[in-house]
C-alpha cells in the first residue's frame, strides 16, 4: 500500500469538514458488508430496522486471493439491513477492472449473513458467512467473531474470532476500533491473509439518518487507498406521518347527521398528535351511527383508521357508540364495533350501503422494470416503463380499468441484437379487464376479472379467479386463484393456464408473513415457493425459495415500498396515485448442474391482474382485523 499520513490527511480532510458534528459514535459496514472493521467482521449487528448503503473502491473486497495482481481497480456497492434484533443480512455487487487486457475482469453478486448469538455484559459473539448460496460464488467465507468492549477506554472495541474460508477469512481474524472524537475512529484489522488500518468518520442527523466515511489502507505492497461512504437511515418511514390535510367520511342516512354531508376529519403530522377518539369528530352517539371510511388507495389502511380517529398513537381501537366501516375497492371489508372492538364485515351486511357507494375513478402511475444484475456482461441490465391505469369504481365492488405501458429506455443489451432483446419493453396496452369483489361472508373475499392482458409481449385473452379465507382475524390465509389464458395467435402459441394454492401466517409483534405457495405455474412448471416478509411501516423486505418439480431452485432477496405520497391529490371522486406496492428482487440459481448461474426470469411465473385480491383489496396482506388489534 503506498499509504502515508499526509496522504491519510488529504483524502479525508474533505470528509472531516463534513461529518464534524456528531451525537455519539456507533458501528458501521464494513468494505466487505457486514457489520466491521475494514476487512474483518466483529460482532456488532445492523441495527433492526435500519438499511445501509455503501459504496467503496477496495480491491480487496474483489479479490478471492488479493496477493494476486489480476485485478487494478474496483467498484463495490453493498447494502445491510437489520431484519430482526441480532440479525442482519445484506448483499453485494462487485466489479473488478484490469488496466491491460480485457477490461473487466469479474462481476460478482452475492450475499451476507450474520447473526449475533450472545450478549453478556461488555462480550458480544456472532457468526456469519459471507457470498452464500448460488453457483458463481467467488468471496464465500464463514466466520465467528467475539467482540469486547471497554467502556473504560474511549468504548474501544477488540474483537478475536477465526474464519474457515474458502476464499477469505481462512484463519485467525482479529481487529481493534478506538472512537478517538465522537464522529472519529481509528481502525486497524487482520483479515487472515493481511493487516489493515484506516479511519472512519460519522455524522448523525436528528432525523435517524447516519452519512458516515472511511479511508482504508494495507500491509500489502502495491494496493491504493480504499475508500467508502455509507448513507444509514431507518426503513420505518411511516414513524412520520404525511402533513395534515383533511379526510372525508360519509355519516348514512341512517345515522343523526344529514345524509351524505361530509364530516371534516382533521389529522396531525405525527402518530402523536392523531386526535383521540374524546377530540376527533365522531359519529353520533347512537347503535345505528354508520361512517363509511374509505380507503381504496391509502398506503396503508392504518393510516386511516387514525386519520379517522378511531385509533390511538399506540394503535389501539378507541371506540365510538356506532360503526365505522371500510372499503376497499368496493367492498366492505372492517368494521368497528360499538365495544370499540375491530371485527370483519360483510357485502351482506352492509346492505343497501354495499349498493350505494359513490362513483370514483382511480388514476396511478407506475413504473415497469425487468433487469438483470451482476453478469459477466455488465453490473445492470435494464428496460424501463411506465404503466398508466385508469379505474372506474362502480358500486357493489364493480369495477373496470385499463393499463398502458410506454417505453422509456433501456440499457445496449435489451436493444434489438440484444443478449436480453426477447425482453426489451414495448409501447402497448397491457391491461383491459372488469372486475367483481365480494366479500360474502366474514373473512371470505373472493376477486374476479375478465379482460386482456400482455405477459412477456404476447397478447392474451385472460380469466382470473382468486378466494381468500382469512381465519383468526386474518393471522391465517388461505388463498387459491385460478387462470385460464387463451392467446390472441392460436396457431403458434397454446393455451396457458395456472392452479395456485396458497397458506400465509402473521406474526403480529415483529410484522412477519410466513408463505408457502404450491401450484401449476404459467410455463407448465408445478412447485413449491416459500417466503418470508419482515414490514417495517410500509417497506417490507422479502427472502425468498422456489423449486420446481425437475429439482431446479433459485433464491433471493427483495423489498416492496411505496412510490406515491401520503397525501394523494384529489379532485372529488378523482385521485390520482403511484405505486403503493412497488417491488424488486433479485435471485440466483442454485445447485444447477451445469454449476453456472442460470438466468431463469420466468422461473415458476403467477400472473396476476394489474389490481389483486392480495395487495390491492388487503392492501398488501395487511388489511384484516389482526393486523391493528
Amino acid at each position: 500500500m503506498r499509504w502515508s499520513a499526509i496522504t491519510l490527511v488529504r483524502y479525508t480532510a474533505g470528509a472531516a469538514l463534513l461529518l464534524a458534528a456528531n451525537t455519539g459514535y456507533t458501528d458501521a459496514i464494513s468494505f466487505q458488508g457486514y457489520s466491521g472493521l475494514l476487512e474483518s467482521p466483529d460482532a456488532s449487528v445492523t441495527p433492526e430496522g435500519e438499511i445501509r448503503i455503501h459504496y467503496n473502491n477496495d480491491v480487496e473486497s474483489t479479490a478471492a486471493l488479493p496477493t494476486t495482481r489480476t485485478i487494478d481497480t474496483a467498484e463495490n456497492y453493498l447494502f445491510s439491513i437489520g431484519l430482526w434484533d441480532r440479525v442482519e443480512i445484506g448483499g453485494r455487487l462487485a466489479m473488478a477492472y484490469r488496466d491491460t487486457g480485457p477490461r473487466r475482469a469479474r462481476t460478482d453478486l452475492s450475499g451476507n449473513l450474520k447473526i449475533r448469538l450472545l450478549e453478556w455484559r461488555n462480550i458480544a459473539i456472532a457468526a456469519g458467512i459471507a457470498d452464500f448460496a448460488g453457483e458463481a460464488q467467488n468471496l464465500e467465507a464463514r466466520y465467528g467473531v467475539g467482540t469486547l468492549t471497554l467502556p473504560q477506554f474511549l468504548d474501544a472495541r477488540l474483537t478475536l474470532g477465526f474464519g474457515a474460508g474458502p476464499d477469505r477469512l481462512d484463519g485467525v481474524i482479529a481487529g481493534a476500533e478506538v472512537p478517538i472524537t465522537n464522529f472519529a475512529s481509528l481502525i486497524a484489522d487482520y483479515d487472515a491473509e493481511e493487516a489493515n488500518y484506516g479511519l472512519r468518520l460519522q455524522h448523525r442527523f436528528s432525523n435517524g439518518i447516519t452519512l458516515r466515511g472511511t479511508a482504508g489502507g494495507t500491509t500489502a505492497s502495491g494496493f491504493d487507498p480504499s475508500f467508502g461512504l455509507t448513507l444509514a437511515l431507518p426503513l420505518d418511514l411511516s414513524r412520520s406521518a404525511p402533513a395534515p390535510h383533511s379526510m372525508e367520511v360519509r355519516a348514512s342516512a341512517d345515522s343523526e347527521a344529514p345524509a351524505n354531508r361530509p364530516v371534516q376529519v382533521t389529522v396531525g403530522r405525527d402518530a402523536a398528535t392523531v386526535p383521540s377518539a374524546s377530540t376527533a369528530p365522531r359519529p353520533p352517539e347512537t347503535d345505528s351511527a354508520k361512517v363509511i371510511v374509505s380507503t381504496d388507495t391509502p398506503r396503508n389502511s392504518l393510516i386511516k383508521w387514525q386519520r379517522a380517529g378511531l385509533m390511538n398513537e399506540a394503535g389501539a381501537m378507541t371506540g365510538t357508540a356506532g360503526t365505522a366501516v371500510e372499503y376497499r375497492y368496493g367492498i366492505p371489508l372492517r368494521e368497528l364495533a360499538s365495544d370499540g372492538t375491530l371485527q370483519w364485515s360483510s357485502s351482506w351486511k352492509r346492505l343497501p350501503h354495499w349498493l350505494e357507494m359513490p362513483l370514483r375513478a382511480e388514476f396511478r402511475f407506475e413504473p415497469f422494470l425487468r433487469s438483470i444484475v451482476g453478469t459477466e456482461t455488465g453490473a445492470f441490465e435494464y428496460a424501463l416503463a411506465a404503466d398508466s391505469t385508469a379505474r372506474a369504481q362502480l358500486p357493489a365492488g364493480i369495477g373496470a380499468y385499463l393499463t398502458y405501458t410506454s417505453a422509456l429506455g433501456e440499457s445496449d443489451d435489451f436493444r434489438e441484437g440484444g443478449r436480453f432483446a426477447n425482453r426489451q419493453q414495448e409501447s402497448a396496452l397491457r391491461e383491459s379487464a372488469i372486475q367483481w369483489a365480494f366479500h360474502p361472508a366474514p373473512g371470505l373475499i373472493t376477486l374476479a376479472t375478465y379482460g386482456q392482458t400482455r405477459i412477456e409481449e404476447l397478447d392474451y385473452d385472460f380469466m382470473h379467479l382468486e378466494a381468500a379465507l382469512l381465519l383468526g382475524g386474518g393471522t391465517h390465509r388461505l388463498r387459491y386463484a385460478y387462470g385460464d389464458y387463451q392467446p390472441f395467435d392460436e396457431l403458434n402459441f397454446q393455451d396457458r393456464s395456472t392452479k395456485i394454492a396458497e397458506y400465509r401466517y402473521f406474526w403480529r409483534d415483529p410484522q412477519v408473513l410466513f408463505e408457502v405457495q404450491h401450484g401449476e405455474y404459467f410455463f407448465d412448471q408445478e412447485g413449491t415457493k416459500l417466503e418470508v416478509s419482515r414490514f417495517f411501516g410500509d417497506i417490507a423486505v422479502h427472502l425468498f425459495y422456489h423449486r420446481d418439480d425437475d429439482d431446479r431452485e433459485q433464491a433471493g432477496f427483495g423489498f416492496t415500498l411505496p412510490l406515491t405520497p401520503g397525501r394523494e391529490p384529489r379532485l372529488g371522486p378523482v385521485v390520482i396515485t403511484g405505486a403503493h406496492d412497488w417491488r424488486y428482487a433479485v435471485s440466483t440459481t442454485i445447485n444447477d448442474e451445469s454449476g453456472d448461474n442460470v438466468l431463469l426470469p420466468t422461473f415458476l411465473l403467477e400472473p396476476v391482474p394489474q389490481y389483486n385480491l392480495t395487495d390491492d383489496i388487503l392492501d398488501r396482506d395487511r388489511a384484516f382485523p389482526a393486523y391493528v388489534r
